[in-house]
């Protein structure tokens, strides 16, 4: 189980999606006139602030609303977020999760996504959290989309 110390600021960081809109480009997936997912790419992945390449995009915060998921949401707007990196032509997408998103992780990993734990994270070093009361290990994935 997430710790709730860091399991509340995590939620909190991810939904506060309009910090991230100076930094990152954020995308809305609307159906129906209805909210169904959104996520935020870097053009910079250095622009996150994860540690990742600059040299490399990036991806966060990654949400589908309850309602909407089971319906390939999810993988939309991964597939827009890696052709988006490659119009952009960086040589690589990346992104961080965790373990315990399992589905998340599935589709990143059906999608040709590797681990790279040299880019591996813990959430208390980035949310602020105090990790005495337990920690999560945020995993890094890339996706290699051009040499370099």
């Amino acid at each position: 189980a997430v710790p709730h110390h860091i399991l509340a600021p995590y939620i909190a960081s991810s939904r506060d999606i309009g910090s991230q809109w100076e930094r990152g480009e954020v995308t809305v997936l609307e159906i129906g006139g209805e909210i169904a997912g959104a996520g935020v790419y870097y053009a910079s992945a250095a622009e996150e602030g994860m540690g990742l390449p600059p040299h490399w995009a990036s991806m966060r915060s990654l949400v589908v609303h309850p309602e909407a998921r089971g319906q390939g949401f999810g993988q939309l707007l991964v597939e827009h977020f890696v052709e988006r990196a490659g119009r952009d032509r960086r040589p690589t997408l990346a992104l961080h999760t965790a373990d315990y998103m399992e589905h998340a992780v599935r589709i990143y990993r059906k999608m040709g996504f590797l681990r790279c734990p040299e880019y591996d994270i813990l959430a208390s070093s980035f949310l602020g959290a105090d990790p005495s009361g337990g920690d999560v290990l945020t995993t890094a994935y890339r996706l290699q989309l051009l040499r370099g």
